[in-house]
């Protein structure tokens, strides 16, 4: 098979997945765990990435962690202003081979995606994301306001989280970063079969549409929030005044009540800083 010929995707998984392991193969790579790299090979998959990415009509598009360029081909078909950074050096090599045979518009560039969400001008980001680098991820994206959405793959259970509403088992200090700035819905879940290798768990893919623009000072809400999620279960007065001492940020409890940390909106931490200040 040559090896930078171009992802079958209108064959089935089999094909597609036979065409990943030759090019893997061929260029001595493998998956590396710690980068949470699990190569999507499934088509249904691809395509339900795809559909969403031409339903918001973006463009240019970055994409974060291409890996072998699977996703990246199909989205390429759609929105060919496209970009993608991959971290892994193995990775990128063969996603350019790929790109200057397959997509000739596309640049591929080796280097950090969660540093490139963060400064990169693009409206539209979408990655199959390995699943260590969700939350900074989400970050770094919130802080660049030329980002207007992003279509994200990640663990299940972490997108029932950015979903959780306040006092729900899941809610956490990403839940809050991802609600002030982003309207987030469900596109699809994504079995884990879907992957090579497999994962652990499902996967799902999540659409978050840009709700409110970074603004000077919001870093000071985001360490709040940090803060105060190291005691989720304790009463959000308490530590309110316990991150006062810690972050030496005046904070007040004002209308908290016996409000938990977990329960708190995005607009009570929000307040809690207005009021202290």
């Amino acid at each position: 098979m040559n090896t930078v010929a171009c992802p079958p995707l209108g064959l089935g998984k089999g094909a597609l997945l036979s065409w990943l392991k030759s090019l893997l193969r061929s260029h001595g790579l493998k998956a590396i765990d710690r980068l949470g790299q699990n190569f999507l090979v499934d088509p249904r998959g691809v395509e339900a990435f795809a559909r969403e990415a031409e339903e918001l009509g973006m463009s240019p598009l970055l994409e974060v962690g291409p890996g072998a360029c699977i996703l990246t081909y199909r989205l390429y078909q759609s929105i060919p202003r496209l970009a993608a950074v991959e971290i892994d050096h193995g990775l990128a090599w063969a996603c350019s081979a790929i790109a200057s045979r397959c997509m000739p518009a596309t640049t591929i560039t080796r280097g950090d995606g969660v540093e490139a969400a963060g400064a990169w001008r693009a409206p539209l980001i979408v990655s199959n994301t390995p699943y260590n680098i969700t939350t900074r991820l989400i970050a770094a994206a919130a802080r660049n306001n030329s980002v207007e959405a992003m279509i994200l793959g990640m663990q299940l259970e972490v997108a029932r989280r950015l979903l959780a509403e306040p006092g729900s088992g899941g809610y956490g200090r990403i839940t809050i970063l991802a609600k002030r700035y982003f309207r987030t819905r469900m596109v699809a879940v994504i079995p884990r079969t879907y992957y090579h290798p497999q994962p652990r768990v499902n996967g799902a893919i999540l659409t978050l549409e840009r709700a409110r623009r970074w603004a000077s000072g919001d870093e000071v809400l985001e360490e709040v929030a940090r803060c105060l999620f190291t005691g989720r279960r304790r009463l959000a007065a308490k530590m309110a005044r316990e991150c006062s001492k810690r972050l030496g940020i005046e904070l007040c409890a004002r209308g908290l009540g016996d409000k938990r940390v977990y329960q708190l909106a995005p607009e009570d931490v929000e307040e809690m800083v207005k009021c202290g200040g």
